[in-house]
């Protein structure tokens, strides 16, 4: 089943949060590496622009996304009642949050500082943490016969925990982890998307409801 509901503009606005942020980053980090003079974006990682005297853009990058999930969080709470997908959605906000206040080593050096093991400890959730999401929402779409969320969500799931496996590569960590973050942000955009148009398959069910339960007038209901 597939259901539409009209959203009130609160809600709506919470869930652009969630539109925009992905791709922001993603255009933020690019349009910082290539303006960094010797930055290897095949070797060198993402949060490895937050080092030096620039590292505040991507610090700041960080930090605006993070808050751009949590108020996307908020927004999912409200259209969908569901409280497994807010609450990972703010875990991977809180991670981004304080991979932003504690700058990351470079990659592979050794010893590793106080800041760097922190931030390393942040990213966990946030590799992990959207993969989960996926899961979930492809358990969720398929118990509703979405067969094409439940197949892209779990995809993106497998091809993201498979191409993080590259950051123990020293000459490719900054591209597989590139690929990775462009697969998930990119997850979390149409997802976005498609909860602020209306459509509750992606969304998973409080205790034992079912069928549309989010907030708003059901506008239609299609088997799909």
């Amino acid at each position: 089943m597939r259901c539409m509901t009209a959203l009130d503009p609160t809600t709506r606005r919470l869930l652009t949060c969630g539109v925009v942020g992905p791709p922001l980053f993603i255009i933020a980090f690019l349009v910082e590496e290539s303006l960094r003079p010797g930055y290897d974006l095949l070797r060198q990682t993402v949060s490895e622009l937050a080092i030096g005297r620039y590292g505040w853009q991507q610090i700041a990058n960080f930090l605006v996304y993070g808050v751009l999930l949590l108020l996307f969080a908020a927004g999912l709470r409200r259209a969908t009642r569901s409280v497994v997908l807010p609450a990972l959605v703010v875990l991977v906000a809180v991670a981004l949050i304080v991979s932003g206040l504690f700058v990351t080593d470079p990659v592979h050096t050794d010893p590793t500082s106080w800041h760097g093991t922190v931030h390393n400890i942040a990213a966990i959730p946030v590799f992990l943490g959207v993969p989960l999401l996926c899961l979930v929402v492809a358990v969720s779409s398929l118990r509703r016969r979405n067969w094409g969320w439940t197949v892209y969500s779990t995809v993106t799931a497998v091809a993201m925990l498979a191409t993080i496996q590259g950051l123990a590569s020293e000459a490719y960590a900054g591209l597989f982890q590139r690929i990775t973050i462009v697969l998930g942000w990119a997850w979390l955009n149409l997802l976005a998307l498609r909860v602020r148009a209306g459509h509750l398959a992606p969304s998973v069910p409080r205790g034992g409801e079912e069928g549309c339960s989010g907030s708003g007038r059901v506008l239609t209901d299609e088997r799909g």
